[in-house]
C-alpha cells in the first residue's frame, strides 16, 4: 500500500469519531457535559491507538524480549528504531500528521459549503427564505439554521496531535513544528466556525475541560518513556550491529533493559520514574492531605477583588425575561410557583446593565440549547410561539409547558401528580390540571385552618419557625418520632 496507509489512517479516524459518538449517545450519560467528555475520551483513545500504536505494533518484532508467550506473536520487520524504520514507518507517521495538519483548512471549506448546500436543497435553489420544503420548524432549522459545534471532536483532535507528537517527537523532531502548525490552524478554523457558522455551544459544566486536562497530563510520560528507549538505541548511538543470517531478514537490535546504566538516556529514565511515582502518590493521597503537607500550588485561598457587579446588576434583560416569562406562564396556567418569589422580585427590577454576564447565567436544563432542541421546547418569551408549533393537541403550547412541569415535579404535590400519571390525557389537560390544583388548595385550607398562599415573607417566617421548633423537639431525648 506504500504511503497510502497515511490516508487510510486519517479516514479510519473520521469513521471512528462518528461511530463512538453514536455509541455513547446510545449508552447515555446523566448530563450533556458528561456525554461530551465520554465522547472526547473514547474518540481520542481510538484515534491515538490508530495513529500512534497500530502502525508501530504491526511493524514491530518483539521476539527478542520477554515474556515470549506474548512477544512471539509480534513478528514485524523491525526489532528497534532502525534507520530503515524511519524511512518506512516513521515517514508514514510523519505523512499522516502532515495530512492531519491540513484537515483544519479542509474543515473551514466544509463548514461553509455544507450549510449552503442544505439551504439550496430546502429552498429549491431559489435563494428565497420564504420558499421551503420543510414541513416542521425542526426541519427548517436543520436545513437553514447553524450546525452544532462539535466541541468534543475538537478536544479529541488536539489531544491526538499532542500525544502522537510527544510519543515520537524525540525520534522525529519534525513532528513538533507540524503539531504547532496544526494546533494554530485548528484555532484559526474554530474561530471562524464559532463566529460565522456554528451556533452558540450549550451551557456546560467544567467536566469536559477537566477531563481533557487530566488526559493531556499523561502526554509527557509518553515523551519520557519512548524517548528513553529511542535515545538508548544501541545501533544508532553505540554503533552496535549484528550479522544477518538471511538477506531477507532485518538486523536484530540487541536492545534490552538490563538494569540501571548511566548513559545519554539516563536523565529521561530518571524523569520517567519520578513522574510515575509522583502520579501514583497524588492518586493515592487525598488532595487535602497533600495541601496540608505543602505539596500544592497554593496552600490557602487567595481573595481577589475582581471588581464585579452584583449578579442582578450584570444580568441581561433577555436572560431575566426567560425566567420571568416561564414563571408567570406556569403560575397563570397551572397555578404553580416554580421559582423563588424573592428571586422573581429582583428579576422584575433588572435594568440595562453596564457590565454584562457573558454566556448563560443559569445552571438550568432549559438554559442548554441542546436540551431545548431535544425537548422541542419554546420559551413563552418568544412572540407568537403558537405559530411555531404544530401539534395534534389544540392547545399547541402544552408540549412546552409539559416539559417545564416534568422538570419541576418537586414543586407539584404528589396527590396532583398521581391524577395525571398517564401524562397529557387530552385537549383539556391545562384546565383539568388547574382544577386539580384548586381542589388541593381547598383541601389544604380545610385541613390546616389557614388560607393557602403563594410564597411571601409571612409564610416563609412561619415555615422557618416551624422548622426550628421541630429541630428542637428532635434534639430533646424524650421526643418520640411521629409525635
Amino acid at each position: 500500500m506504500g504511503q497510502s496507509i497515511s490516508f487510510v489512517i486519517i479516514g479510519i479516524n473520521i469513521i471512528l469519531k462518528f461511530t463512538i459518538l453514536y455509541m455513547v449517545i446510545a449508552i447515555g450519560e446523566e448530563t450533556a457535559s458528561q456525554q461530551k467528555a465520554t465522547v472526547t475520551r473514547g474518540v481520542f483513545l481510538a484515534q491515538f491507538a490508530n495513529t500512534g500504536f497500530v502502525i508501530l505494533l504491526v511493524n514491530a518484532n518483539l521476539t527478542e524480549h520477554v515474556p515470549h508467550e506474548i512477544t512471539k506473536h509480534f513478528k514485524g520487520p523491525f526489532y528497534d528504531y532502525m534507520p530503515m524504520w524511519f524511512i518506512d514507518v516513521g515517514l508514514k507517521i510523519q505523512l499522516a500528521m502532515f495530512i492531519n495538519m491540513i484537515m483544519p483548512l479542509i474543515g473551514i471549506v466544509i463548514t461553509f459549503t455544507v450549510p449552503l448546500i442544505k439551504r439550496k436543497i430546502d429552498n429549491r435553489n431559489t435563494d428565497d427564505p420564504y420558499v421551503t420544503r420543510s414541513t416542521t420548524l425542526q426541519w427548517y432549522k436543520f436545513f437553514n439554521g447553524p450546525g452544532e459545534y462539535m466541541i468534543h471532536f475538537k478536544y479529541s483532535d488536539c489531544l491526538n496531535v499532542c500525544f502522537v507528537c510527544l510519543l515520537y517527537g524525540l525520534a522525529i523532531p519534525l513532528l513538533f513544528p507540524i503539531a504547532a502548525i496544526t494546533l494554530k490552524l485548528q484555532q484559526f478554523g474554530e474561530k471562524i466556525a464559532v463566529a460565522w457558522v456554528a451556533r452558540l455551544p450549550p451551557a456546560m459544566d467544567n467536566s469536559l475541560n477537566n477531563n481533557a486536562l487530566n488526559m493531556v497530563s499523561f502526554a509527557p510520560l509518553f515523551l519520557l518513556m519512548n524517548g528513553f528507549w529511542f535515545v538508548d538505541n544501541k545501533t544508532i548511538f553505540s554503533n552496535v550491529w549484528f550479522y544477518r543470517m538471511k538477506i531477507t531478514e532485518n538486523m536484530k537490535s540487541g536492545h534490552y533493559f538490563n538494569g540501571f546504566v548511566v548513559n545519554q538516556a539516563t536523565p529521561l529514565l530518571l524523569f520517567a520514574v519520578f513522574s510515575w511515582v509522583l502520579r501514583i502518590i497524588t492518586a493515592i493521597i487525598p488532595e487535602e492531605e497533600l495541601a496540608r503537607l505543602g505539596f500544592s500550588l497554593n496552600q490557602e485561598d487567595i481573595s481577589v477583588d475582581e471588581d464585579l457587579p452584583n449578579f442582578f446588576e450584570a444580568l441581561k434583560l433577555k436572560h431575566a425575561d426567560l425566567i420571568l416569562s416561564e414563571y408567570h406562564n406556569i403560575k397563570n396556567r397551572f397555578g404553580l410557583e416554580i421559582e423563588d418569589a424573592e428571586v422573581i422580585a429582583k428579576l422584575e427590577k433588572v435594568q440595562v446593565p453596564e457590565k454584562t454576564i457573558q454566556g448563560t447565567p443559569w445552571y438550568s436544563v432549559l438554559a442548554n440549547l441542546d436540551y431545548c432542541e431535544r425537548f422541542v421546547y419554546i420559551n413563552p418569551s418568544v412572540k407568537d410561539r403558537k405559530e411555531f408549533i404544530k401539534d395534534a393537541n389544540p392547545d399547541n403550547v402544552i408540549q412546552s409547558d409539559f416539559v417545564v412541569l416534568l422538570l419541576n415535579l418537586s414543586a407539584i404535590p404528589d396527590e396532583i401528580v398521581q391524577q395525571f400519571h398517564n401524562g397529557i390525557s387530552g385537549p383539556d389537560f391545562q384546565e383539568e390540571f388547574l382544577e386539580a390544583v384548586k381542589r388541593y388548595r381547598k383541601k389544604f385550607e380545610r385541613r390546616f385552618g389557614m388560607k393557602w398562599e403563594y410564597q411571601n415573607k409571612t409564610n416563609v417566617k412561619r415555615y422557618l419557625a416551624f422548622k426550628r421548633k421541630r429541630q428542637g423537639q428532635m434534639l430533646n431525648p424524650s421526643y418520640q418520632v411521629g409525635k
